[in-house]
């Protein structure tokens, strides 16, 4: 009874005309917490407020990650994250987002620190035009790059679901089997650049603070960063989805003294990095531990 009933509702809501001012009533009552909500969607744009800045995302049909945020903000999707990513912003002069999807770290980045400079890549021809939408929404004088990073230079397939907004993209056909994702795909040619390469090309001579999303294709990315890595020792945020990925990033990190936290509540460094203990991680340079002592989340 009660799915027929949250059927009938999700229905109803369909045709409903001003769903955007719908929602910005439902946004500010005891409703906003209900569960049923999260099915209720608008096209526009919405403010979102942190404890030091606020900011503005345009928010589409279906847009998960948006509508998670216009009526929790940043308090339910990737709470932990955020927090720590807004707090490595602060001493961060260039920031580089790779799979950066429609910007929101970008943006937060940028927010926080608007003498940074930051780079957003993004290969995805649909999501690309949503992160500058985002970026230009607010002002902010964000890089963003259409292309893929990986550790060689030309064109390669990248893999997709076919409807108009995901967060599930990847060089890396595995992807759809490791997300389970069932739906139609499509599959397109993307531009990819070592990280190395643009670097040159740019003229960056330092990089403080990276995030990788990439979905099974980060070991790749850091592949073609691997002549400047470990001189430059920037603050790493990493998505780390099965064991293996877990075990290369071993690897690759261990030799350099990098320090590795479960990004979790408390936020604990541990030996080695384990897929069973968090999905996403800070990867720290020894001697910028440091930079957590004043880490108050939010």
């Amino acid at each position: 009874m009660k799915q027929l009933l949250k059927k009938a509702i999700i229905l109803v809501y369909a045709l409903v005309p001003c769903k955007r001012a719908v929602c910005n009533l439902l946004r500010h009552t005891h409703l906003a917490q209900h569960a049923l909500v999260k099915n209720f969607w608008f096209r526009g744009t919405f403010e979102v407020k942190t404890t030091s800045f606020s900011f503005q995302l345009i928010n589409y049909k279906n847009a998960i990650i948006e509508r998670m945020v216009f009526w929790r903000g940043l308090t339910e999707w990737e709470k932990e994250e955020i927090d720590l990513w807004i707090h490595f912003t602060r001493f961060s002069h260039v920031i580089v987002d790779i799979g950066a999807n429609t910007g929101i770290y970008s943006v937060l980045a940028a927010k926080n620190h608007p003498s940074a400079r930051v780079v957003a890549f993004e290969p995805s021809a649909t999501i690309y035009k949503k992160l500058q939408a985002n970026v230009a929404l607010n002002s902010l004088p964000v890089t963003c790059e259409p292309c893929a990073l990986s550790n060689t230079e030309g064109q390669f397939p990248f893999y997709e679901p076919k409807h108009l907004h995901h967060t599930c993209a990847s060089l890396n056909p595995e992807i759809f089997s490791q997300t389970r994702y069932q739906g139609n795909k499509n599959v397109t040619q993307v531009a990819t650049l070592p990280l190395d390469v643009y670097i040159e090309r740019h003229r960056l001579e330092a990089i403080d603070l990276v995030k990788i999303d990439v979905e099974l294709h980060e070991m790749e990315v850091l592949e073609g960063f691997a002549r400047r890595i470990f001189t430059m020792r920037p603050v790493i945020f990493i998505e780390v989805l099965n064991d293996d990925m877990a075990r290369k990033l071993g690897q690759f990190f261990d030799p350099h003294n990098y320090r590795y936290y479960p990004i979790a509540e408390n936020c604990a460094p541990v030996a080695a990095i384990d897929a069973k203990l968090a999905s996403n991680y800070l990867l720290l340079p020894s001697e910028k531990q440091h930079l957590l002592t004043n880490f108050n989340p939010s």
